[in-house]
């Protein structure tokens, strides 16, 4: 990328490239190889043993006039990043989205959303002492547009034969979910394990996949993930990195209050409900 040569460009443009591209949930070759003109780009801006125009493989991506230019580039690098472990991120494929500078830019940006009409709603009934609680409340105040009622009568975000392959397996429940990054990890690491244990076993299905900064003795690979949120802004990027991701046969995301999407689960799930979680 002739940016990244160019002097203008600082180290901390190509971050917010990086941050950007990895916030989109984007995961692909063309991805891969940005991160990897990314890594020698900032290598070559932030090395102070190297030449200034050339990155370890030789590569030009830095080239600058004068040591005025160096000077000017030091001040813009960022001190609060890591930058060696996030060139080696960028180099050995393990940035992304679930990349500490990347969660911070989706928790800045969540940070300034306002909170739902809805969210305000239901805590003046709690206060007041009105909320019926008897499931009979119209979900049209808060839902409009999420296309509510099937053929049936019920809710179409809780068919569960239309959300989940298998609408049997234990569901793990994501109440205020925000933008689903904690689900997202989840179901996206233990889809792949599931996978990769299924092809050792020769789909013996004696798969095991449990979160490595986890005790709870589960096995999530054979999990549904439900997330809920007020946000329709964040249900639907979550939404959104779910179908890139291809996780939407065990991974989906609903707008409504918590009370609503409890009492449809309690009512309507065919599985086991194994673990909820309240951010």
């Amino acid at each position: 990328l002739r940016f990244g040569s160019n002097a203008s460009c600082r180290a901390k443009d190509i971050m917010h490239i990086v941050e950007r591209v990895a916030m989109s949930g984007i995961v692909s070759a063309a991805s891969r190889e940005l991160y990897a003109v990314a890594a020698n780009c900032l290598q070559a801006k932030i090395s102070t043993g190297m030449s200034p125009n050339n990155d370890e493989d030789g590569t030009n991506c830095n080239s600058r006039e004068d040591d005025d230019d160096d000077d000017d580039n030091n001040r813009d690098i960022d001190s609060g990043i890591d930058y060696p472990t996030t060139i080696q991120s960028l180099r050995d494929s393990s940035f992304g989205l679930h990349a500490d500078r990347p969660l911070l830019g989706l928790w800045r940006f969540s940070t300034r959303q306002r909170k739902q009409r809805a969210f305000f709603q239901n805590a003046a009934r709690h206060y007041d002492n009105q909320f019926p609680g008897d499931g009979t409340r119209s979900s049209k105040d808060h839902t409009a547009g999420e296309g509510n009622v099937a053929e049936n009568g019920k809710s179409s975000r809780y068919d569960w034969s239309s959300r989940f392959r298998d609408p049997s397996r234990p569901l793990v429940l994501d109440v205020g979910c925000g933008m689903g990054v904690s689900l997202l990890g989840l179901a996206k690491n233990c889809a792949t394990d599931d996978t990769q244990d299924r092809k050792r076993a020769g789909e013996s299905g004696n798969s095991t996949c449990q979160s490595p900064s986890s005790d709870i003795p589960m096995n999530w690979s054979e999990c549904n993930f439900v997330g809920v949120d007020l946000s329709r802004l964040a249900i639907r990027y979550a939404r959104g990195v779910s179908e890139r991701w291809g996780l939407g046969h065990c991974l989906n995301f609903v707008v409504d209050p918590a009370e609503e999407c409890l009492a449809n689960i309690i009512d309507s799930y065919p599985g086991e409900v194994r673990l909820v979680m309240v951010q």
